[in-house]
């Protein structure tokens, strides 16, 4: 009894409160696991198995301790059963992505919904259209619905709190290491057999779930019955995890019923001319209804299982470091942009100062791990570099002209430029052009560009843990409001970063990323809990 009421409060914590923004359980195991590996990796299955043997085995240990311990007192074990199931479940967070992504298809936003993809998955959303993007929006709740609600719940039903949470530490090790790259090919063998296994019975209930759920929302549940059993295999799953390169169980029986209850499969679908009425527009925000009809929550907290993308998300940096270049000759006269070009500026003797302290505090954010580089071509950007003091741990650099300093014109006259830049106080600083050089908006695009080779160049087997970007302050700024879908309206109350200071994009254990902190605010403006959800 204490068991069935722990896991209705905890499903019902889940339901009102959503994810913890901070502290969350699951993150904490995630960056315990990921210590572990730094000392425990060896490229053989025997250490893999080792690693996710004993994390699991010490998290399922300590739920049996704290069964017992609760076995006579059943107010404490209905309130521990609750906090673990409340810990394991974070459907909130994904039915509010895929809310947000219907309302994007719905409005035939596409650029947008291309951008808040990467949320849910990491699949390359550049060249994507409506009906690929809500059929890859339909697999990734789909998989988690299975993988981080019903398995969980399915799991804490047979054995309490041990079940929780031991399931989820090995759903989460999956996530973390159970890939076909090169590094995780043997490590990861084990966490994800492990997985696949303990998704065997939950994927398949999963699916009668969502079957019996489409019918009560206008499906045939006779035809969804059906195309539960005439799955081809390839959908339903094999019981090979990713690091054999079959499907999983989780993903396919789930995915195939919820297609299934919306006519044709999504990649047959093509959009009209005009884009008015198309189906694709409707299936998302149809697939987040069946959930709540069937009242099942999916995963916030590790959504990183997804099949058929483009780059494995373990292969991502661990910390993405921006910084500004140190004081240079115009931050102390303005008058020099009338005699030399903006990108020949140099630093100042503080500046030089300023970026070697900067530099040592970058070793230890990089914890003296490879680093690859990324660098404005303006000569006080490449100086900065020099003065970090950390070329022993730079493994690549790139000039990269798409991080240079907004253009604004070529030998400037001051007073013009002082000018321009009081309307364009008045006129908004992201749509502003200057008379011969660029707006805000103009950076913004060759940002977003230089985001796609640089998701490219992540793909690399042997891509380094660490990412440091040398720029300016107006590109860094439009750098994080585009990696975060920050609007204008925040971005207009962003001051620019002091000069050789830094933003750090840490990794979370969901694969998200959170900056280390945020930008001050210059203007009274309140952010949105999305974007307020950028920082830690």
């Amino acid at each position: 009894m204490s068991r069935s009421a722990g896991l209705l409060l905890g499903f019902a914590a889940d339901r009102l409160l959503g994810d913890p923004h901070r502290l969350h359980p699951v993150a904490g195991f995630g960056q315990l696991a990921a210590r572990a590996e730094k000392s425990l990796y060896a490229d053989s299955r025997a250490a893999g198995s080792a690693y996710a043997g004993l994390l699991v085995g010490s998290v399922a240990a300590a739920g049996v301790v704290a069964d017992r311990l609760t076995r006579d007192r059943p107010i404490a074990k209905t309130l521990l059963t609750a906090a673990a199931t409340w810990a394991v479940l974070g459907g909130r967070s994904l039915e509010r992505e895929a809310e947000v992504m219907a309302g994007y298809l719905e409005e035939k936003d596409i650029v947008a919904a291309r951008g808040r993809l990467g949320h849910l998955c990491s699949r390359d959303a550049t060249d994507l259209e409506a009906d690929e993007l809500a059929r890859a929006t339909v697999e990734s709740v789909a998989e988690n619905t299975s993988d981080a609600c019903v398995a969980p719940l399915l799991w804490g039903g047979v054995f309490g709190i041990p079940g929780l949470i031991g399931y989820r530490a090995v759903n989460t090790l999956d996530a973390m290491v159970g890939y076909k790259s090169a590094r995780y090919l043997n490590f990861g063998w084990f966490a994800a057999r492990l997985d696949d296994v303990l998704n065997l019975v939950p994927a398949r209930a999963c699916a009668v779930l969502t079957g019996y759920a489409a019918g009560r929302a206008g499906g045939d549940v006779a035809d969804l019955a059906a195309g539960c059993a005439e799955a081809p295999e390839s959908e339903r799953g094999t019981g090979r995890g990713r690091v054999r390169g079959g499907a999983r169980p989780a993903a396919g029986w789930d995915e195939h019923v919820r297609r299934r209850g919306r006519g044709p499969r999504l990649t047959r679908r093509r959009i009209a001319a005009d884009g008015a009425g198309h189906p694709a527009y409707g299936v998302v925000g149809a697939a987040s209804r069946v959930r709540r009809g069937a009242h099942r929550r999916d995963p916030g907290a590790t959504p990183a299982t997804y099949e058929g993308a483009d780059m494995h998300l373990s292969q991502r940096p661990l910390r993405i470091a921006l910084v500004r270049h140190g004081e240079s000759e115009a931050n102390l006269d303005k008058s020099i942009f009338e005699r030399v070009p903006d990108h020949a500026i140099a630093l100042t003797a503080h500046g030089v100062q300023q970026s070697a302290e900067t530099g040592r505090r970058l070793r230890e954010v990089f914890e003296n791990e490879p680093v690859r580089v990324y660098v404005s071509p303006y000569l006080r950007a490449l100086q900065t570099l020099g003065a970090l003091g950390i070329d022993d741990l730079i493994g690549s650099t790139r000039e990269e002209p798409r991080l240079r300093e907004q253009d604004w014109a070529n030998y400037q006259d001051t007073e013009d430029i002082e000018q321009q830049k009081k309307l364009r106080d008045s006129y908004g600083h992201f749509f502003y052009r200057f008379t011969h050089g660029e707006s805000g908006s103009d950076v913004y695009d060759r940002v977003s560009s230089f985001l796609e080779t640089m998701h490219r160049d992540f793909e690399a087997p042997d891509s380094p843990r660490n990412v440091l970007l040398i720029s300016h302050g107006l590109t860094m700024r439009l750098f994080c409001m585009r990696w975060f879908h920050w609007s204008v309206r925040f971005f207009e109350t962003l001051r620019n970063p002091d000069n050789a200071e830094t933003r750090v994009l840490l990794r979370q254990p969901d694969f998200r990323y959170k900056l280390d902190r945020p930008f001050e605010q210059w203007t009274e403006y309140e952010p949105t809990e999305r974007e307020r959800s950028a920082w830690l």
